[in-house]
């Protein structure tokens, strides 16, 4: 996975709290509820703690990383990504938040996710978010 920030590669310290945030927002594995569909040999998955909070942290992303990426996948991973960071601006951090998810032009197995946050207008896009069985 490559992250890049406002077009610059974000290197492994990330100091910025915003970058922070983003990275466990989206890639920390939040619980899957009854109702997901997962892959039922990797369990619920998520962090213990979120039992004993009304608030998840992390995203559903994981619950993807079998699938077959077809618009359906693509649609799910958006879907995913926008309910993972919709604390953002619930917590009056970011004003608002655009999530677009696509195919990887150079490898129909990976899917690419950019995210613009407005605090200032900073962009993120991440690369080789989910490589997919297709």
């Amino acid at each position: 996975m490559k992250l890049f920030l406002n077009g610059s590669l974000v290197q492994a310290d990330m100091q910025d709290s915003l970058t922070r945030a983003l990275i466990i927002s989206l890639f920390s594995w939040r619980r899957a509820d009854d109702s997901d569909e997962y892959d039922h040999e990797l369990g619920k998955q998520g962090w213990w703690g979120d039992s004993l909070n009304e608030d998840e942290i992390g995203s559903k992303l994981w619950q993807l990383l079998r699938s077959k990426i077809t618009s359906e996948t693509l649609l799910r991973a958006q879907e995913m990504a926008d309910d993972a960071l919709q604390w953002l601006v619930e917590d009056g951090i970011c004003t608002e938040i655009s999530v677009s998810v696509e195919r990887d032009s150079n490898d129909p197995n990976r899917i690419n996710l950019s995210v613009i946050l407005e605090q200032g207008k900073t962009s993120y896009e991440i690369k080789d978010v989910l490589n997919g069985n297709d």
